[in-house]
């Protein structure tokens, strides 16, 4: 009778850390990819991806607010980080979608300003 409850504890602690695997695997490559790409990203990458809606302005400050959040305590790299970044990041994304931003500046002002 023990061996058989013992087999029955392995079975379920098994399908347990399975089906825990299973989440983690099916979200983590889309958000690890993300982030990997906005990592990787150049300008002109950056500005092809908010006109043809990969990213929104919001979008990109979100994940380096969220990436600064993760390390600063280690590096303390920033000494001040714009607290209306995101108002001003939706604002951005209103311009381009109302096609007023047609040059690198308009695209650039949402990272600008997170940090000033």
């Amino acid at each position: 009778m023990r061996a058989h409850t013992y087999l029955n504890v392995k079975r379920a602690a098994f399908l347990s850390v399975s089906a825990l695997a299973l989440s983690i695997a099916s979200v983590t490559p889309a958000a690890a990819e993300q982030q990997f790409e906005l990592l990787e990203v150049t300008v002109s990458d950056l500005q092809e991806a908010y006109e043809d809606g990969t990213y929104t302005a919001e979008q990109v400050t979100q994940s380096y607010l969220e990436r600064i959040e993760l390390y600063e305590d280690h590096y303390n790299a920033f000494t001040f980080l714009n607290d209306q970044a995101l108002e001003e990041a939706r604002a951005s994304d209103e311009r381009i979608q109302n096609g007023e931003a047609v040059h690198s500046k308009v695209y650039l002002s949402s990272l600008k300003k997170l940090l000033t």
